[in-house]
């Protein structure tokens, strides 16, 4: 009885979890069907997941679409691009735009306007405009299109605005400052056109005004030409004037007349006045004034009669002519391009010329490689003096000639037509030929340490024959360096020369006899001190010789350099 009463429980229990566990899946269920449902209008509030609650964003990838309309009551904040395929109003409900705002728009970037779209501000269409563009208050031809205010926002300083006659006006207030009215017309009365100022009308010179004129200045008449034909003169008779703060700087009167204080050219063309046949003055860059030449070469340049009616023609002396001089022959003859003086002679710089040609106080100037030429008794060119193209000094002479330089008159050195220089001699045979006097020296040469003073060197200039060093080192030929200094008078008795240097070196002979052969060394072995010495030695090796045999009782001074 116990053990079926508790089975019966436990089947109670085990019903009630089935019942249990069925009723939560059920609600589960329901509850996800009711999550993904169309939201309600206006839900009631409940907690995200009941039925009748707005179902939420999801955060994947999937977009998502809202058939009504969606409303925010915070901050709208994107993070990628955003696009409408319809209007969007900013203020508005009932965009009818692509982009309509009823409101103040405040920008702290830039606006990008495409070339085919079109700008208006104050209008909604432009019939004047039939490509990209900006319109201003077409509609409203009495109102100001651009007002630039001053500091009195009562007056603006300059207001542009569309006339009903003649097209754009600027005008300001009189009493706020200006530059008074100006109007711009065509030649045909037409308006809307740009094409000529009809009037520049002053204001009086009121305190803080601009005043362009008193008169007024119709183009109207001439805008092909560009002249300007003034209708109207102000009470000092002018028909234009340009002033300063104080006096007038450029006035044209009503004869015809200009006035200014100076007139400059622009750049480097020069100033030209001319009559309408082209004759006139012109003011060429620099300073030249040409009268009749548009290219003057001096200061003034006339192409044409000068006439002086009075006071004549002031000189750089200070004398003034005022009458032509008496008429009789010059002593200068013009012919042609040339000038000559026919006897006498020509000074400049003094009044007493010595010679047909004086120059005091100045020089003579050649430039363009020219020389001065110096010429015989028959024309023929004989010397020339001056620079080559490449600035070397050249003195020319005739194929004959000689260059002489003649100090006091007295002939000193000479250079010949074989190019051989004589100093001393005026007929010098080699290409130095020095001839000194008696009490002087012949040569001289006065060196550095570093140097060497003579040199003599072969034809192919490759080796030295005869060369001096600055210690006072001779050297011939191939010769070792020796020394030529004061050799002793003669060897002691009984001695000969062994050997050369900054002294003789002298020794006794070793026995008596000739001197019969030569043994390849430094000296001469052999015996005797008289005789006749016989070498028997290969030329190849054989360098110097002694040429002749030296006087009684002298010494050997030089070794000639013969082979």
């Amino acid at each position: 009885m116990i053990i079926k009463l508790f089975s019966s429980i436990k089947f109670f229990f085990n019903f009630l979890f089935i019942i249990a566990l069925t009723l939560g899946l059920s609600i589960s269920c329901q509850s996800l069907l009711a999550a993904w449902t169309a939201p309600l209008a206006n839900p009631s509030t409940c907690l995200t997941g009941n039925p009748g609650c707005n179902a939420p964003i999801n955060d994947s990838s999937t977009a998502q679409y809202k058939a009504g309309a969606l409303g925010l009551g915070g901050t709208l904040r994107g993070y990628s691009t955003a696009v409408f395929d319809g209007n969007v109003g900013i203020g508005t409900t009932n965009p009818g735009y692509n982009l309509d705002l009823s409101g103040t728009m405040h920008l702290t970037g830039d606006i990008f306007q495409n070339y085919g779209g079109q700008v208006f501000i104050g209008d909604t269409v432009c019939p004047d405009m039939s490509a990209s563009g900006l319109c201003i208050n077409m509609a409203g031809q009495d109102s100001g299109a651009i007002v630039l205010k001053s500091s009195d926002v009562g007056h603006p300083i300059t207001e542009l605005a569309e006339a009903d006659t003649y097209g754009v006006i600027a005008k300001s207030q009189k009493d706020a400052g200006g530059i008074g009215i100006i109007s711009y017309k065509d030649a045909d009365q037409h308006a809307g056109f740009v094409t000529s100022i009809i009037s520049y009308l002053g204001e009086s010179a009121y305190t803080g005004h601009t005043s362009v004129g008193y008169g007024m200045v119709d183009m109207n008449n001439y805008v092909t030409d560009g002249g300007i034909n003034a209708t109207t003169v102000n009470a000092n008779g002018n028909l234009f004037s340009i002033r300063n703060a104080s006096t007038a700087v450029f006035i044209a009167d009503a004869e015809g007349d200009v006035f200014t204080n100076s007139i400059n050219s622009i750049g480097t063309a020069g100033l030209g006045l001319y009559d309408d046949g082209g004759n006139g003055l012109f003011i060429k860059d620099g300073g030249n004034i040409g009268i009749g030449t548009a290219n003057p070469g001096q200061k003034l340049s006339v192409v044409g009669i000068i006439e002086s009616a009075s006071g004549g023609f002031k000189f750089p002396d200070g004398t003034t002519q005022t009458t032509a001089a008496a008429g009789g022959s010059s002593q200068w003859t013009t012919s042609g391009s040339n000038i000559y003086y026919s006897a006498g002679n020509v000074g400049i710089g003094t009044a007493n010329p010595g010679q047909k040609l004086h120059i005091s106080g100045g020089g003579i100037l050649l430039d363009n490689n020219q020389f001065f030429y110096g010429k015989d008794t028959a024309g023929t060119n004989r010397a020339l003096i001056g620079k080559d193209d490449n600035n070397n000094t050249r003195i020319l002479t005739g194929s004959s000639n000689k260059i002489i330089f003649a100090p006091g008159n007295t002939q000193m050195v000479e250079i010949n037509s074989s190019g051989n220089v004589g100093i001393g001699t005026a007929s010098p045979g080699a290409r130095l030929q020095i001839n000194p006097s008696i009490s002087s020296e012949a040569i001289r040469i006065v060196t550095a340490s570093d140097w060497s003073p003579l040199n003599i060197r072969n034809s192919a200039n490759t080796a030295d024959i005869f060369r001096v060093d600055q210690s006072g080192i001779l050297q011939v030929g191939s010769v070792p360096w020796a020394r030529l200094s004061s050799f002793p008078s003669a060897c002691s008795s009984g001695q000969y020369v062994t050997g050369v240097g900054a002294t003789l070196t002298c020794a006794a002979p070793a026995g008596g006899g000739d001197i019969t052969g030569v043994t390849a060394g430094t000296g001469l072995t052999g015996g005797g001190l008289s005789g006749d010495i016989t070498i028997a030695a290969d030329t190849a090796y054989l360098q110097r010789r002694v040429s002749s045999a030296c006087a009684a009782g002298s010494s050997i001074s030089a070794i000639n350099a013969v082979c």
